[in-house]
Parts: structure tokens; sequence; C-alpha cells
């Protein structure tokens, strides 16, 4: 994994890699403690007659934020299937306190009891096993499940951190590499572990999983997670917590990119949105989502 300066600004490159490969998708649905799950494998069709579509295909799983369709990410999942790798994408409804929210996967509340049980497990590790059981039992799509990297968007990208960064990363051993943007282990207002809190990943689980931190230095969420108001200040603190535990960890900022950049459209109706920044001035959506796509990450 390349190395990065800590809060590198990075401008996205011009694509380079050649012609774009066929795509196809399936659909999967499996059920965690009677909760139903909708997923949709997107991978590279072997009718593209390319080595990258023939081949097992290796499998990123990314984790939606709150509220956000997952359909909103469905740009991402193209685009790493058209450059041979699998994506997996994925909604359920979850009950909160009376309010309903979507999520990607089923979230056990009782992990957030204590520490202990935080750091033992983490909150969506029952529901990702089930995953990518279910998909490796109902699916014929030529995915090398011996080949998983993490990813997601807000508190999509917070349970990938829960995964690596503690006690679940031992129970994950296809897990090569995790990505998350917009996302922090910094505990936000109310949290039963501590507002503002941010804990130290743990050496003896963690370590072996190759971790990148994607940001926006227009992230408003994130931005209001910070003592001073600084967009990359959480990100920075995750960075310092992922290496107190010993963790290959990298992180990259975007210049001009906020909170929400990552899904598309946008404008999608939920908090995150009402609360963030705007993206800077003549923003390049799709420079921003070239530069994400191309993220190299995984051991």
């Amino acid at each position: 994994m390349r190395t990065l300066l800590l809060l590198l600004v990075a401008r996205a490159a011009p694509l380079s890699i050649g012609r774009p490969l066929s795509i196809e998708a399936k659909h999967v649905a499996f059920a965690v403690r009677q909760q139903s799950v909708l997923a949709r494998l997107t991978y590279a069709s072997s009718a593209s007659h390319d080595a990258a579509a023939t081949s097992k295909q290796p499998l990123v799983v990314f984790l939606s934020g709150a509220d956000v369709p997952h359909e909103r990410y469905a740009w991402l999942a193209e685009a790493l299937a058209r450059r041979g790798v699998a994506c997996c994408l994925s909604s359920c409804a979850q009950e909160f306190g009376g309010a309903t929210c979507l999520l990607s996967l089923p979230y056990d509340l009782a992990r957030l009891a204590s520490e202990g049980a935080y750091r033992e497990a983490a909150p969506t590790a029952e529901s990702l096993r089930i995953l990518l059981d279910a998909l490796r039992a109902t699916t014929d799509a030529p995915v090398d499940y011996e080949k998983v990297v993490l990813g997601g968007h807000s508190s999509g990208g917070r349970a990938v951190l829960d995964v690596v960064g503690f006690g679940s990363a031992r129970d994950f051993p296809e897990v090569v590499g995790a990505f998350s943007y917009g996302a922090s282990t910094v505990n936000g207002p109310g949290s039963p572990l501590g507002e503002g809190t941010c804990l130290d990943f743990d050496e003896s689980r963690g370590a072996g999983v190759p971790l990148i931190l994607l940001g926006g230095d227009r992230d408003g969420i994130s931005a209001a997670l910070s003592a001073d108001g600084d967009a990359t200040e959480t990100v920075r603190r995750t960075l310092k917590a992922a290496k107190a535990g010993k963790a290959a960890v990298d992180v990259l900022v975007f210049e001009g990119a906020n909170h929400m950049a990552v899904a598309d459209p946008a404008d999608v109706p939920c908090g995150a949105t009402a609360n963030d920044w705007s993206a800077a001035p003549g923003f390049d959506v799709l420079a921003f989502q070239r530069g994400v796509a191309d993220v190299e990450i995984g051991r």
C-alpha cells in the first residue's frame, strides 16, 4: 500500500484504465434475526471476454450512510466492476428509539452497552458474516471471497472501522483491506461510549488490515464532531488511534469535497444532507468519483 502524507490534499488524476468491462448484477435477499436485508452484487461480466472478468474478482462490500439508499452508491459499484472488482451494496430498515432508519446491515445496539462489549465484537459483525455467507451460497458470480475489502460512508464507514479496529477483525480473515469516507471513531453526542472520545484500535486484533481514511475538507458533519469545527480533525484523531493500535493506516483528503459528495445524486433527504457544508465552488464530482474508485487498498 502506498504511503500518503498526513492530510494529503488530493486532486483526482485522469482515469487511466483500458476498455471498461461489461457488468452484471444479482440481487440476494437474506435475514438477520428476522430483519430482512436486500443486497445487490455488481461484477464484471464474462461476456467482456477479458481476463479480469473471467477470473475470480476481489470483492468490495460497501456500507451506506444512515438513511442513504444504497442506489446512491451505484456509481461506485459500477465503476469498480468495470475495473474487474465486484461490489456489494445492501439495505435494511431498523428501528431506533421509535424511528425507522435505513442502514446497509442490521445493527446490534447491545454492543454499545459497554466498552468491553463494543471491543469484543462490532455491532454489524454478525450481519456482515451472514451477508458474506449468503453471497457465497446463493450466487454463481465469479467472486473471490477470500479477498474482501470493506468500505463505507459516514455511519457505514464507522461500522467498517468498528470491524477492522477492534475485536471483529479476528473473525474475518478474508478481509484484506478497508476504507471509509466521512467517518471516524470519534463518538458523537449521546454515545454510550462517551461523547467526544476516540478509542485506540486494538493492536492484537486489527493491526493486519490495511486501512485508508478518506475525507473531504468541506465535510460539515465531521466538522460538527470537532471541538474547533475543523472538517478533518476527527479523521486525524482516528489516524492517531489507529496508529496506536499498530494499524497500517493512511489518510487521503479530497479538496473541496463535502460529507455527501460520495452519494450520487447527493441531495438525499436525510439529516446529513441538511447539516452538511456545501462543496467548494467548481467542485468536480466526476474527478472525485474517479479518485475514490481508483484508491488501491489491500494486502
